[in-house]
C-alpha cells in the first residue's frame, strides 16, 4: 500500500481563536476532504483571496480561494512532477514560498522552474526553467516513512526589486536575477555551493545568509 504525506489548510478568528473553515487533507469526513491535495506553503492575502501552492497527485497547482469562507474559487495547473510525494518525501519538506509583486504571482516549484501567474486572469504569463542539482534531495527518489520526523528543508522565497526578481531555489545551487518586465528574462546568475538563503535587496545589493554569507550587485 503506497503512504504519501497528508496535510491541511485551516483558518481561525484572530480574537477568539475559534475555528473558521478547513480545507482537509488528512483521514477524516468532512465537505472538504481532499486526500489527493497536498499543500506546498503558507498562504498569500490579495483582495480577501488567498492563494496557495499545492500538489494534486503529481501536479503542481496554484489554488484561489475565497478568505472568508475558504470556498475554491479557481485552481490553475502549473506543471507536473515526474514523482509522487509518496517516493520523493522531500517535496513534502520543501516548501513553495509563494511571492506576489505588482499583482502577479511568482510560483517557485522546487522542479526546476519558476512560473508567473496572472491570478485575476487566471493565465500563466512565462515560465523560467534552470537545471536542477543532481545531489539535490529533491531530486532523488525513497520510501515516504510517515512515523519518522522528518526535517523541514530551509528555502528561500523569490525577491522582487525594481524590475528584477531574484531566485536561489532548494532543487539548484545557484542564485538567478530574471527582469520580469521583459517575460522573465535571465539576466544573470553565480553559483551558490554552500546554499545559502536569499534574505533581501538592500542599496542594490542582494544578501544571502548561511554557512557562507556574502552580497551580490543587482
Amino acid at each position: 500500500q503506497t503512504t504519501t504525506a497528508k496535510n491541511s489548510l485551516r483558518a481561525f478568528d484572530a480574537s477568539t481563536g475559534k475555528l473558521l473553515w478547513e480545507i482537509n487533507g488528512l483521514d477524516v469526513d468532512g465537505p472538504r476532504h481532499k486526500p489527493d491535495l497536498f499543500f506546498l506553503g503558507a498562504p498569500v492575502v490579495q483582495d480577501e483571496q488567498l492563494l496557495i501552492l499545492a500538489d494534486r497527485q503529481q501536479e503542481f497547482v496554484l489554488l484561489i480561494i475565497e478568505a472568508s469562507t475558504g470556498n475554491p474559487l479557481a485552481e490553475i495547473p502549473l506543471c507536473s512532477s515526474r514523482h509522487a510525494l509518496a517516493i520523493m518525501p522531500s517535496r513534502a519538506r520543501m516548501a513553495c514560498p509563494l511571492t506576489i509583486h505588482g499583482g502577479i504571482a511568482y510560483c517557485p516549484t522546487q522542479l526546476g522552474r519558476l512560473i508567473a501567474v496572472d491570478p485575476v486572469n487566471r493565465k500563466i504569463l512565462w515560465d523560467f526553467q534552470y537545471k536542477q542539482d543532481a545531489s539535490n534531495t529533491n531530486t532523488q527518489v525513497s520510501r515516504y516513512r510517515p512515523t519518522i520526523a522528518q526535517p523541514l528543508e530551509p528555502v528561500s522565497a523569490v525577491v522582487a526589486s525594481g524590475r528584477y526578481l531574484l531566485l536561489s531555489p532548494s532543487d539548484a545551487k545557484k542564485v538567478f536575477c530574471l527582469n520580469r518586465s521583459e517575460q522573465g528574462k535571465l539576466v544573470w546568475e553565480v553559483p551558490n555551493p554552500d546554499d545559502s538563503r536569499l534574505q533581501c535587496v538592500k542599496d542594490d545589493k542582494v544578501i544571502l545568509i548561511g554557512r557562507t554569507s556574502f552580497a551580490l550587485s543587482v
